[in-house]
Order: C-alpha cells, then structure tokens, then sequence
C-alpha cells in the first residue's frame, strides 16, 4: 500500500509539472495574441490615418497645378491683349493711310480739274479788257483762267517783250479800290515789293525785281487791275512802252 502510495503521490507530482507546463505555455500564447492584437490595431489606426491624409495630399498636390493654370491663363490673358492693342493699332494705321490716300487723291483731282480749267483758252469775256495793239487775243493765244474757282475772275495771257516771256493777267478793279485807286494800288504794290515807279504816259506802274532776275509790274488802266510777270529783267523803257501800248 505504501508503493501504491508512492507512486500516485510521483504521478501527481509529474501531472502537476505537466499542467503548469500547460499553464505557462497558454499563458505565453496568449500573450502573443494580445501582443499581435495590439500590433494590428495600431496598424489598422496607421492605414486609417493615411488614407485620411491623402486627399489633404491630393489637395496640396493640387494647388500647384492650379496655380499654374492660374499663371497660364494670366499669360494668355496679357497676350490677347498685347494682340487686341496691335489689332486695333493696325486699324488706325490702315484707316490713317486710307484717308490720306484719300485726300490725296482729292487734292490731286481738284488740282487737275484748276489745271485744265486754267487751260482752257477763251476769246471773249464778261469785261472789257486792253492787249497790245496790232494784236488780236487769238494772236496771243487766247485767254485762260488763272483764278481758283469760286473767287474773282483773273485771266492771263501770254506774251513776250523782246526775248524775254512775260504773263499778262487782267481782272475788274476791285470795289474797295473806287475813289482811292492811287492809295490802294501803291499799298499792294508794297505787298509784292515793288517799289520802283514807271512812268508810261498818264500810267504808274510799280516795278519789283526778285534776286533771282523775274520782275512783276502792277498798274491799273481802263478800269482794271493789271500785273505783269516777266521771267527774266527787263529795262525800264521797254516796260514803259509795253505798258503804254496796252489799249
């Protein structure tokens, strides 16, 4: 009985070795678990906070290319401009140009339509006037129009003294002249510097010489007021007679 005794008291003993191997290995099992528990909630936690975090990412990633995009459009927005100011630049340019085209070309044509009206040789006109005598209008070419259309009727014609060409235009005298023609033909004469006086019969005439050589010589007769242009000089008694000889 003693034996059996023995026995189970060292059978109990190892039992008793054997589960508190058991305890301790379940113990350090379960320390692992809650060890690998914790391990995964915090990795759970991480990953939760990441992907949190990346639409802020996305966000700050962002931004540059929107301001980018702002900078482009700022860009684009400075060149249609610069292009808006050269447009309109070349369409005041153009407009300039075509205007001037223009006026010049009104100019010109006005200028043709005085040159051929100023041509135009006519006989007979509305006053009287005094050529040379011996000679007919005809002789000398006719009469031309040297006056711009719209003031006073001026015609001209052409004649020679000597050699030397002259151009012989004749007008009506003026209203303002009437009772004080000495007056005002000596103050116009002033005007065109000629300061030298003629005589040729009952006539004055005022005679003026540019530097270069041409003459001009006013003087009025028959009640009008003639000037007489000459290209190159001309003595004073050739005037004279000239002068005398117009009728």
């Amino acid at each position: 009985m003693r034996i059996a005794s023995v026995e189970a008291y060292e059978r109990t003993i190892v039992e008793s070795k054997h589960t508190d191997k058991q305890t301790a290995r379940y113990a350090r099992t379960s320390q692992y678990a809650r060890h690998d528990q914790r391990l995964h909630v915090q990795g759970r936690r991480t990953m939760s906070t990441a992907i949190e975090s990346q639409p802020t990412l996305r966000r700050a990633q962002a931004n540059p290319k929107q301001n980018l995009s702002w900078s482009n459009l700022k860009k684009r927005l400075n060149r249609s401009k610069r292009s808006s100011v050269l447009i309109i630049g070349g369409i005041v340019l153009i407009g300039a140009v075509a205007a001037g085209v223009l006026i010049q070309q009104t100019a010109m044509t006005k200028e043709e339509a005085e040159t051929s009206q100023s041509s135009e040789l006519i006989e007979n006109l509305e006053y009287q006037t005094v050529i040379p005598e011996g000679n007919t209008i005809s002789d000398l070419g006719g009469w031309r129009r040297v006056s711009p259309p719209g003031e006073a009727p001026v015609y001209a014609y052409s004649d020679k003294i000597g050699e030397v060409a002259i151009n012989v235009s004749q007008q009506p005298l003026p209203a303002s002249f009437v009772g004080k023609v000495d007056h005002e033909i000596a103050e116009l004469a002033k005007a065109y510097s000629a300061t030298t006086e003629i005589a040729a019969g009952e006539t004055k005439a005022y005679l003026g010489t540019s530097a270069k050589g041409p003459q001009s010589v006013i003087f009025t007769k028959n009640n009008l007021l003639i000037m007489i242009k000459s290209q190159q000089q001309i003595n004073n008694g050739a005037w004279s007679d000239y002068i005398k000889a117009l009728d």
